[in-house]
């Protein structure tokens, strides 16, 4: 009978916290910018819902992290790309909406390419509540403060299957990057002044080169690949 009671309390002690581990707080973009220039001073407003997936109310302090190249940052800074600090309270299965601003500071975005932007919920003060996440890919685009002069001496074509890339001057350059249509970096090569990707490797479509100058700046093309293996 002890035994039987030992195990009792041990299944239901098990059940309890695979209730708890399911309480999963989750995140989606209402209505976000699609689209910004990077360095713009005005900034952008976004609504996310969070949905409370669990079985008990979530009342928290709440922020979101968010991921950009890899690199993870949190909205409770200012100024630092996505800014959202605030509480909830949202009962078992039920949402709530919330405002957040967005600024395409120079120093986060910059680096975007065409990877998007990965956003998730974080509640400090509840470490059982389980975060899920969600994308954003907004279409970036620069002022020609950054890039300077240099994206106006700069050819990129295809000839065939082959992409050119070709400045007049030396070391403006530093690095192309090729991306699929659907954000997954394909290709990367460093550069000078100039360089030839052979693209019959890869299928018959639409692509992204991204060009970095030396200075960091950075130039997107669409490209047209007809030739391929």
């Amino acid at each position: 009978m002890r035994i039987m009671k030992w195990f009792l309390i041990l299944w239901l002690g098990l059940v309890a916290c695979q209730v708890k581990a399911q309480d999963t707080l989750g995140v989606r973009i209402v209505s976000f910018p699609t689209s910004g220039i990077i360095g713009d001073t005005a900034g952008y407003s976004g609504i996310i819902s969070l949905h409370n997936y669990g079985t008990q109310t979530v009342s928290d302090s709440m922020y979101l992290e968010y991921e950009v190249g890899g690199i993870i940052y949190n909205s409770k800074t200012p100024n630092a790309g996505l800014f959202f600090w605030d509480t909830i309270n949202i009962a078992p299965q039920d949402s709530e909406t919330k405002q957040i601003s967005i600024h395409f500071t120079p120093t986060i975005f910059r680096t975007i390419g065409t990877s998007g932007v990965v956003i998730w919920p974080i509640c400090p003060y509840d470490p059982h509540i389980l975060a899920d996440t969600t994308t954003w890919s907004p279409v970036l685009t620069y002022p020609e403060s950054i890039a300077g002069t240099y994206g106006e001496k700069l050819l990129v074509y295809m000839d065939g299957s082959q992409l050119y890339i070709k400045m007049n001057a030396e070391n403006l350059l530093k690095r192309v990057r090729i991306y699929a249509i659907n954000g997954k970096l394909i290709e990367e090569q460093d550069l000078s002044s100039s360089g030839i990707i052979t693209m019959d490797k890869y299928a018959a479509g639409m692509y992204i080169a991204e060009v970095m100058f030396a200075d960091g700046s950075l130039k997107t093309y669409k490209i047209v690949n007809i030739a391929s293996h």
